[in-house]
């Protein structure tokens, strides 16, 4: 029982660890680095990492995909702030069209 706790846990801290990488990445204007490291997780994503990715989709200009990535993301956010947030950039992503 310890072994698949500590198996978990290791699992958990490397996907934050990827998470941090893209978005300092996406922060620094790396956008090609932050969909690298995106890349690593499965199609079931969790709503923060479908948002990433389409920050860093935005940012090579690929505004279709990214807009996939929003809804995705809008989709599986349960707080009403984070959907708030994904929605302005969705509004954002169709007014640049």
């Amino acid at each position: 029982l310890h072994y698949p706790l500590r198996r978990q846990r290791q699992m958990c801290i490397r996907d934050r660890a990827r998470t941090n990488i893209a978005r300092i990445s996406i922060a620094l204007g790396r956008f090609e680095d932050a969909l690298t490291v995106l890349e690593k997780y499965s199609s079931d994503e969790d709503a923060y990492t479908h948002e990433l990715k389409g920050d860093a989709l935005s940012g090579v200009g690929n505004d279709d995909l990214a807009l996939q990535q929003y809804q995705s993301a809008f989709e599986k956010y349960t707080d009403s702030g984070l959907r708030n947030l994904v929605e302005l950039k969705i509004n954002n992503l169709n007014t640049n069209e």
